[in-house]
């Protein structure tokens, strides 16, 4: 059977396994690469909503440094409930840190809350047209469809190795302004 004649959520799947595999051997210094490759044009957008990595999801942490050291509000998500929507709440490095539902890192429930213009996102998989695979929940999908009337600028971080060619989407899969690799800054929008 080829990939034409699997259902959407069946290619989704083997995208996922296929993506795990790729970023589990990339390498941990993209992190910081992702500094270097990270757009000035956009940089100065504030609040920024980051993300506590988890499992092989890019590090973000040094990145929401370098935003916080430069004036920027930084705030994190929240999920209270699994399937319901995240709430960003302020956030600054060093202050605690309590489970959500997910059991992610999260500022403290009663943390003030922020609505992000810049959205770092974590990915297991990228194309260039900023369809983004992620980890299957659709979380982050929910979070950019709230977000994007208000103007959010959405960002994918990834190590370069993430990106296919083609990532599978159906209709409630929202797509990133830009992708920042350790490579390169790719506008998505362009």
């Amino acid at each position: 059977m080829g990939d034409h004649e699997l259902s959407l959520d069946q290619r989704k799947a083997e995208a996922r396994r296929r993506a795990r595999a790729r970023r589990v051997n990339a390498p941990q210094a993209a992190s910081l690469a992702v500094l270097e490759h990270f757009p000035s044009e956009i940089a100065h957008i504030t609040p920024v909503g980051g993300y506590w990595p988890t499992g092989s999801e890019l590090d973000p942490r040094p990145l929401m440094a370098a935003f916080a050291k430069a004036g920027s509000q930084l705030a994190l998500p929240r999920l209270d409930v699994r399937d319901g929507p995240a709430r960003f709440l302020r956030w600054q490095a060093g202050e605690p840190l309590t489970a959500d539902a997910f059991a992610v890192p999260s500022p403290l429930a009663a943390a003030p809350e922020l609505r992000p213009r810049l959205l770092l996102t974590p990915l297991l998989a990228f194309d260039r047209g900023g369809r983004r695979l992620g980890q299957g929940a659709g979380i982050y999908d929910r979070i950019i469809a709230a977000l994007r009337p208000q103007g959010v600028l959405a960002v994918g971080l990834a190590h370069a190795s993430q990106e296919v060619e083609l990532v599978p989407v159906g209709p409630f899969d929202a797509t990133l302004d830009w992708v920042i690799t350790d490579r390169e800054a790719i506008n998505c929008r362009a």
